[in-house]
């Protein structure tokens, strides 16, 4: 074959070949942007999540949009406040120093009454010198302002209050979490424990020191908790899950912390919070932060608590367990009134 008819075969080929890789670009974006507009939004209406867009005022004259307290934000893979948003109350002196124990207390705004009692009893900084203990209470804020001026007055006598930018309510206890996860990574990384509770638990503190804080110092990336291994996922009743969230699982693909009470290894923390930033918004905050954030960090380790310590968030079980004194080794007991809370604390603290 002539040389001159060879080039001009390899031109026109090349010719081709360019055209094609064109067509097939354009094809592909056009075809892309289909598929991805539809997936953004499958995934943007099952992971939306109602948080407000306001800071909230400090005065009586507040004036409130509502549309605004609900108009979703919606996200495909960043946590939704986890950026952008300030500390309405904060306080970075808390961990002034190597901390033992850091309690986080998921708290009600108006539950003033509980907060007074843990600070009293199981969180009492002086009770366990030489150790450091410390507590932050997590709050969100209401619709309107009724009380925030007894949360600040509160928050200026103890200086133990971390207050989030969102309505406090259960659905966004998630939020009230993840909160605590990134106030944590920002303030207090040097703390070897931190202990997750509801301000209707009571926390045998000395028995912790006794039998675990030297027992299991040297972990890393452990919680403890009672752990739920393949727990069934609810399409109904107070814990429904929405048919397009999870779609075709019967069960929670990972297990996962009840989180009534989880002790946690003070590295954790910081990775679970970066966690948070790639891991979609999901309503139910044990699932979320004790078993999908977990998961995506890799390599921690969900513990039941040992046999010398164990968790009973029922009061009646308990009680009736504390009331046999030192044979009984429950670590933390769930206590909904002050006559529960104080009975609860008198056993814990006549067994040592």
């Amino acid at each position: 074959m002539p040389w001159a008819t060879r080039k001009w075969n390899f031109r026109a080929l090349m010719l081709i070949l360019k055209r094609f890789l064109i067509i097939s670009t354009i094809l592909y974006s056009v075809i892309y942007l289909i598929f991805d507009t539809r997936y953004s939004r499958r995934i943007a209406h099952s992971l939306t999540a109602s948080v407000p867009r306001y800071v909230f005022p400090l005065d009586n004259n507040m004036s409130i949009n509502i549309s605004d307290i609900y108009r979703p934000i919606r996200t495909k893979t960043l946590y939704p406040l986890t950026q952008s948003r300030d500390y309405l109350l904060n306080n970075i002196s808390i961990c002034d120093t190597e901390i033992s124990i850091l309690f986080i207390i998921h708290s009600a705004i108006d539950n003033f009454e509980q907060r007074q009692r843990v600070r009293s009893t199981y969180a009492l900084r002086k009770r366990y010198l030489p150790n450091e203990v410390r507590v932050i209470f997590l709050l969100g804020r209401k619709i309107d302002n009724g009380r925030q001026g007894e949360i600040i007055r509160e928050h200026g006598e103890h200086g133990d209050i971390i207050q989030g930018d969102f309505i406090d309510s259960y659905h966004n206890l998630t939020h009230k979490g993840v909160m605590g996860l990134r106030w944590v990574s920002e303030n207090c990384r040097s703390v070897k424990y931190t202990i997750k509770l509801d301000d209707d638990a009571v926390f045998d503190t000395k028995l912790f020191f006794d039998k675990m804080f030297e027992k299991y110092g040297g972990r890393k990336r452990t919680m403890w908790c009672t752990v739920c291994y393949r727990s069934g996922i609810f399409r109904e009743g107070k814990w429904k899950v929405r048919k397009d969230e999870f779609k075709g699982y019967k069960r929670w693909p990972w297990a996962y912390c009840a989180g009534f009470a989880v002790i946690i290894t003070g590295d954790l923390p910081p990775a679970l919070y970066r966690s948070s930033l790639a891991s979609p918004f999901f309503w139910i905050d044990d699932v979320y932060l004790f078993g999908m954030l977990p998961h995506r960090v890799g390599g921690v380790g969900l513990k039941s608590l040992p046999p010398d310590a164990t968790l009973q968030p029922a009061y009646t079980a308990g009680v009736s367990c504390l009331r046999r004194g030192k044979g009984c080794q429950t670590l933390t007991v769930g206590a909904k009134t002050r006559t529960e809370f104080d009975e609860v604390w008198n056993l814990m603290t006549k067994r040592h």
